[in-house]
């Protein structure tokens, strides 16, 4: 099991703390202030459902089959000035909408999955030197790219002090955003009145697109307590259906 994660602004305790505090977290002022203006988030997840190898000679041979779950976000600082900003529930204080302009720009997630079968082979060339590589046959499961260029938010006075509606209120919302998505069943709902899609649904599951990935890698014993090594890994791509797109 492979797990691994990075952002460019905060620590491993920053996250722990994000996670204990009960979705509150943007409200903490000490997580607040290691926000970048634009804040870059990762995190991969690999792991093998089977895998085995075996020696014949000098020469090493193994095969695997596993999944793989990569996520990208990039998520900018004014996000949680909205988030911050925002009244929530039922008994927040409602006038705080009141003559707001929030704009948000440059929030972008990447989701993709995929299963691969391997082959691998590793020979020993001398008793310092080790070369290797490996083949992957690469099933993909599903892919999304979400980008919201531009979310302008606009309102005049909504709720007098009393936390009555203002007749005369205006709000508006204007988008700019995209988002693709490859994954075998992954339909779009439309509405029946207007016709215009409405939302996504799943119907079914499958492989939703093909690839192939290389692997290659090499040992060097420097010394008898010192071993160097070096890797080129996930050199390839994935070629999604458009019956799935």
């Amino acid at each position: 099991l492979n797990v691994g994660a990075y952002t460019n602004s905060l620590g491993l305790q920053d996250l722990i703390n994000t996670f204990d505090s009960d979705g509150d977290f943007y409200d903490n002022p000490d997580f607040y202030n290691k926000l970048k203006v634009a804040n870059d988030l990762g995190i991969s997840l690999s792991t093998d459902i089977i895998s085995f190898g075996f020696y014949r000679g000098k020469n090493f041979w193994s095969a695997n089959v596993g999944v793989r779950f990569d996520l990208e976000a990039g998520i900018p600082r004014n996000m949680f000035d909205y988030l911050r900003d925002s009244p929530d529930g039922e008994d927040s204080d409602l006038s705080s909408w009141n003559n707001q302009n929030y704009q948000i720009s440059n929030l972008r997630l990447a989701l993709n999955s995929f299963a691969e079968v391997g082959v691998g082979y590793a020979r020993i060339i001398n008793d310092r030197l080790t070369v290797g590589g490996k083949f992957n046959v690469l099933l993909g499961m599903g892919n999304l790219d979400m980008k919201i260029n531009n979310v302008q938010i606009s309102t005049t006075e909504l709720y007098d002090r009393y936390g009555n509606i203002d007749p005369n209120a205006n709000a508006t919302i204007d988008v700019d955003a995209s988002l693709e998505a490859n994954m075998k069943g992954l339909e779009l709902t439309t509405d029946d009145y207007s016709g215009a899609i409405d939302g996504v649904e799943m119907n079914g599951f499958g492989i939703g697109g093909y690839g192939v990935g290389i692997d290659l890698g090499a040992t060097y014993r420097l010394l008898n307590n010192l071993t160097l090594s070096a890797a080129v890994t996930d050199l390839g791509f994935i070629s999604w259906s458009k019956s799935s797109s």
